[in-house]
């Protein structure tokens, strides 16, 4: 089976079965149950299978937009104690910055260095 076991999934293996199919009250439960997940699943994808950004996401995506600006200006790779300095980031905690240049590396615009046992970013 090749298919990921999802709740919708197990679900329908469970109506398929003909004990289940026996009792309707208990169809009628799990139809149901099964509508709720798959509409919870559709409720944060667009028509075209995109996902909707949440406003704390689109926030996010503005944060690292300036990141990779200010880290494109940089000569040297910078900590995030220096990004934390600048007036840009300074309203954001380390652990934010941190989070964010991480979303950045796996994205591989943004490579990180280590130097003296110390990670410091500059851009790809």
């Amino acid at each position: 089976m090749n298919k990921k076991l999802t709740n919708v999934v197990a679900l329908e293996m469970v109506l398929a079965m003909e004990e289940v199919q026996a009792n309707q009250e208990l169809v009628a439960k799990l139809e149901l149950m099964k509508s709720q997940f798959e509409k919870k699943n559709k409720s944060g994808v667009r028509a075209d299978g995109t996902k909707i950004l949440t406003a704390e996401q689109k926030k996010n995506e503005g944060i690292k937009e300036q990141l990779i600006e200010v880290l494109a200006r940089c000569e040297e790779p910078q900590q995030i104690k220096d990004l934390m300095r600048m007036e840009e980031f300074s309203e954001y905690s380390n652990q934010k910055l941190s989070a964010l240049l991480k979303q950045l590396v796996t994205a591989e615009k943004v490579e990180r260095v280590e130097d003296k046992k110390v990670a410091k970013f500059k851009i790809k």
